[in-house]
């Protein structure tokens, strides 16, 4: 359907360029692509308005270009169906029991699970350079902590400036576009955060992106710990 520079016969041989039994077409139709007021249309134009299940016939579906039976829409359509209040988990929150089991998992698979950023990945690289045995994406009962040094017990979080609306950058209340929350409401919940882990008996520092020097930066909270050993 559209607007091409070829025949409806040439273009309909590219799709199907072996004959087989199971391959048959008929073209039943062949005018031009041109609208009344002698402007023409592509494919596109069509898609848009082709719907994507049917129950007795089988169409072309305008995200995949695939060819849908049995009332079943594409994988595409399907996830745009489930968005909002149509996906099923809409509304609800997980436990806690099965927020612990999510991050005993991630912790885990580090390697398989991590979506750790690349200065998470630096700092573990900077400590393993000064010859300390580290972990990243280390749990602690609910909370999933960027780095860990066992020799310190120490626990070591990357803020990034945005995310967390550093406070050097954001006014209290500055309204997070993504988080939909105010500066003042995540830095409430990083602190309980923070807070929650010492409580388990976790040295902790915070990196903010902003101060982030690499190598300096590392080196000075090991030396801080070292002292204090």
């Amino acid at each position: 359907m559209g607007y091409t520079t070829k025949t409806a016969k040439q273009r309909v041989a590219e799709q199907y360029p072996v004959k087989l039994p199971n391959m048959s077409y008929e073209i039943i139709l062949e005018e031009l692509a041109m609208r009344n007021d002698g402007t023409l249309f592509t494919d596109k134009d069509i898609h848009k308005d082709v719907k994507t299940i049917s129950k007795d016939k089988i169409i072309a579906c305008r995200n995949h270009f695939r060819k849908i039976n049995d009332n079943t829409p594409c994988k595409t359509c399907s996830v745009k169906l489930q968005t909002g209040v149509g996906n099923p988990f809409y509304g609800k929150k997980h436990t806690k029991e099965s927020l612990i089991k999510m991050t005993k998992t991630l912790s885990g698979n580090p390697r398989k699970f991590s979506s750790s950023s690349k200065p998470e990945k630096q700092i573990e690289e900077i400590i393993k350079s000064l010859g300390f045995d580290v972990v990243r994406t280390y749990r602690v009962n609910e909370y999933i902590c960027d780095i860990f040094l066992p020799k310190f017990n120490l626990i070591i979080e990357y803020n990034g400036d945005y995310w967390h609306c550093n406070p050097k950058k954001y006014e209290p209340d500055y309204m997070h576009p993504h988080k939909k929350k105010t500066s003042s409401q995540i830095w409430g919940e990083d602190r309980i955060r923070i807070d929650n882990i010492i409580k388990y008996d976790y040295n902790l520092e915070v990196v903010w992106e902003s101060n982030f020097d690499k190598k300096n930066t590392i080196q000075n909270i090991i030396k801080k710990y070292e002292r204090k050993n």
